[in-house]
Parts: C-alpha cells; structure tokens; sequence
C-alpha cells in the first residue's frame, strides 16, 4: 500500500430525516501520491460526533461494515439516526484521523416541522363520488435544504368539520378511514411531497400533514373539500 496524500469522503444526502428507515451513502476514496486508489485493508471505520463536541457518539448508526468497493475505488456504508441534530462525520485509520487536520463531514439529522414546511391541496374542491381526487402538496425544508426519505412517517390526518349542536362553531369530528382514500403518496423533489385523495362522503373535511403520528400543524385553515 502507498501512502495516503489524498482522500475524498462523500455523503448523500447529507440532510436526513430522524428515522431508520431513511439512509445516507457513504463514500471514502483514499489515494496514494500517484492518484491510485489506495486499499488500507480492515483496520478502517468511521465515526461520530455531536458537531461541538470531542467525544464520539452512537447516535448515529452506521451499516454493518465500511468496506472495499473495487468498482468504485473506495470504502462504503452507510449512515441513519434518529435524534435530531448535527454531526461530525470522520474516518479513522489504526485509530487516527486520516488527514492533517482529519477529514470530516457534516450529516444532519432532522425532523420536518411546522415553520418551515408548506401544505396545500388542489383543487379544494370535488365531487364526492369516489373518483374525483385532489392533489396534497406538501414541502419541508431543513436549512433552505430539502428533507427527502420521510417515507411512511409522512401521513395525513382527515376530519370532517360539522356544526356544534350547542352553537354554531365548526368542530372537528373524527372519519372512519373506509370514507376516504389516500394514495400514491411520494417524495417527487427536493423535500416535495404529494399524494391523491378521494372521498365518497360529502362535507367540510379538513386535512393535517402528521410526522410519526404527530400533527404538524396544530392549528391550520382548513382545506376543504365539498361533495
């Protein structure tokens, strides 16, 4: 083996959401004087650490090994965790950080809220038959970047609003879930989400994005849809 004099570590994406089914690819390309790609065997792994901090942490989880990828020239794995937060990503060799100064990069972890995320649907309204559907768009951002992965974390909450019987406020009222149909959900860009809904039921409905099973807006306009 020559010596290291260069070496690349990539992760993509490096903004994740807080969730175990979402994964970051990692890739460590270490090369000699001569540019060749350099194989340093076994005693290589990585390592985490909060972003001020100097001891490392297992908040983030990375895959089983940090292996030798001959097609790409470099080591692989990959990286999830699931508290929020930001992390020093680094590489080290016998122990030490390879590099003068250690290579490091940044990974975030992030959960979607409230302040910076939008939600709408389109058309607000159709017809209660079923077949018509509307469009939920929904879109988060963690620093101006997009928080894709969210996977089925991502879901939406549906309540018809009625009349109360002791005034005239609307109140929410809870759907048995055969009234309506939500499907083809997908991450379709950078942090955009949409999915189709259609409803045999008519009235006032109003629908909540939810992350986990949590509300992410607690108190939004309502998104009507009527038959």
């Amino acid at each position: 083996r020559g010596a290291v004099v260069g070496s690349e570590l990539t992760i993509s994406p490096d903004v994740l959401p807080d969730s175990e089914m979402s994964h970051a690819q990692i890739l460590f390309k270490p090369h000699d004087e001569f540019g060749v790609a350099n194989n340093l065997g076994s005693d290589i792994r990585l390592v985490a650490y909060h972003d001020s901090e100097s001891s490392p942490t297992d908040d983030v989880r990375f895959g089983d090994s940090f292996a030798w990828d001959e097609a790409r020239g470099g080591y692989v794995s990959t990286a999830s965790g699931t508290v929020a937060g930001v992390y020093r990503i680094e590489v080290l060799f016998n122990e030490l950080p390879i590099g003068t100064n250690g290579l490091a990069k940044s990974l975030t972890i992030a959960a979607p809220d409230s302040k910076h995320s939008t939600f709408d649907i389109s058309p607000k309204t159709i017809k209660a038959n079923g077949l018509d559907k509307t469009i939920l768009h929904f879109t988060t951002k963690v620093g101006g970047r997009g928080l894709n992965g969210l996977g089925d974390a991502l879901s939406f909450k549906v309540v018809e609003l009625v009349k109360d019987e002791n005034s005239d406020n609307l109140v929410e009222k809870e759907l048995d879930v055969d009234s309506y149909y939500i499907f083809n959900q997908k991450n379709v860009g950078d942090g955009e989400y949409t999915a189709s809904l259609t409803t045999g039921v008519p009235g006032n409905l109003k629908i909540y994005p939810c992350y986990k099973g949590c509300l992410l807006y607690t108190s939004p306009s309502p998104r009507d849809q009527r038959g």
